[in-house]
């Protein structure tokens, strides 16, 4: 691999930490994979949603591109007549116009490979231009949920089994984040993705937290019914002595206006953290609290262990994380049990001591970023095809 491109709409507050537009996992898990292959001296391009202004830059050692096409505000004058001047005299292939402009950003990168980490409309516009320009498109599946189609959580992603099968059966390679995710891309279209953990978050290392007092009960996240956020309000309000800390992006509107209404005294409430500012509730962090039905590997449980935070799960549990690395609690969707387990770690020095020692060493020893690069590029260069 000699250049790669990554598809990352939501990307913009990772690589520009002091913005503040809504971000997830899976733009975390990108652009600290970008990070690394940049490191690498791969040639390495991120194309991100336009907000208010244009991007063209370098980060990091990587080159950061706004989508016009995309963008959050619209195209202005200047923009299209930019488009439409490089449409007219550098369109060797001969496409048309709209397909031009939905294609600029992964023109002008001309890397070698391509990446995506979700199945949707987005991507598939990446895996038409890869097919059109006789590049390799790779696939880092996110949620757990793009791969399924016949249970509860097909119901919540609502993911298109076509789509799915054309994005999927176009890749060159496709990454998988556990064992669910690995079964079911087997299952449903007889492909083996690579399993990889995933890489500590980007520049983690980098943060200067020197001073922590372990005072909040965490919980990030969206507000949709896959996190169920609702779960954590009715925790705080079990335990009206300790302090929370809630960060939760707008998604479902009305289900943010529920939680905003049902907010007990003792939640401190955020709807947006940039990414460093996250990383300085959970250095102030006790426990970490996720209440997700699925998720696909979440990069919170990385920082939680970074900064020796324990995890309580009330679902999920990638590849049985909590009990390999002994640094949390999975309840099984057992809401007793969550409640249970809190009281037992906050009240428990020992206990505590002994989560938080463990997942540090484990995500530490585990969770190495150039390690799991190195994987990734050995993979990539194989000459046979998934």
């Amino acid at each position: 691999m000699k250049s790669i491109c990554f598809n990352l709409f939501d990307a913009h507050s990772v690589l520009f930490p002091l913005d503040k537009h809504l971000f997830g996992g899976a733009e975390v898990r990108g652009v600290t994979i970008a990070n690394e292959l940049a490191k690498q001296n791969i040639i390495t391009t991120v194309v991100i949603k336009e907000h208010n202004k244009a991007v063209d830059t370098i980060v990091n050692g990587i080159k950061v591109l706004s989508h016009s096409y995309f963008s959050s505000v619209g195209m202005g004058i200047m923009k299209k007549l930019n488009l439409n001047y490089n449409y007219y005299f550098n369109n060797e292939q001969k496409i048309a116009k709209d397909l031009y402009f939905q294609y600029y950003p992964y023109i002008k990168s001309n890397a070698e490979y391509y990446a995506a980490f979700e199945i949707s409309n987005t991507t598939k516009i990446v895996v038409d231009f890869c097919k059109k320009f006789n590049k390799r498109f790779i696939l880092f599946i996110a949620s757990d949920g793009e791969l399924s189609f016949s249970n509860e959580k097909a119901k919540l992603m609502n993911v298109n089994f076509e789509l799915a099968k054309y994005i999927i059966e176009n890749s060159h390679k496709i990454f998988v984040q556990n064992e669910y995710q690995f079964n079911k891309l087997n299952d449903y279209f007889n492909i083996k993705g690579i399993q990889l953990n995933n890489p500590m978050p980007l520049n983690i290392e980098k943060e200067n937290i020197i001073d922590s007092k372990k005072k909040y009960i965490t919980w990030v996240g969206k507000s949709n019914e896959t996190k169920q956020p609702l779960r954590f309000i009715e925790l705080a309000k079990k335990f009206p002595n300790e302090i929370f800390y809630m960060v939760m992006n707008k998604n479902d509107a009305n289900l943010f206006d529920e939680i905003i209404s049902l907010l007990p005294s003792n939640i401190i409430f955020k709807e947006s953290l940039s990414f460093s500012e996250i990383n300085m509730i959970l250095n102030n962090s006790k426990v970490f609290i996720n209440t997700s039905l699925y998720e696909g590997f979440p990069n919170t449980f990385l920082q939680a262990g970074y900064f020796s935070v324990p995890i309580i799960s009330l679902n999920v549990n990638p590849n049985n994380f909590l009990e390999v690395s002994n640094g949390g609690i999975c309840c099984s969707g057992d809401e007793n049990e969550l409640v249970y387990s809190l009281n037992k770690i906050i009240t428990d020095d020992k206990i505590s001591d002994y989560l938080s020692k463990n997942i540090n060493s484990y995500v530490l020893d585990n969770h190495s970023a150039h390690a799991i690069i190195t994987k990734i590029l050995n993979r990539v260069n194989e000459s046979v095809l998934k």
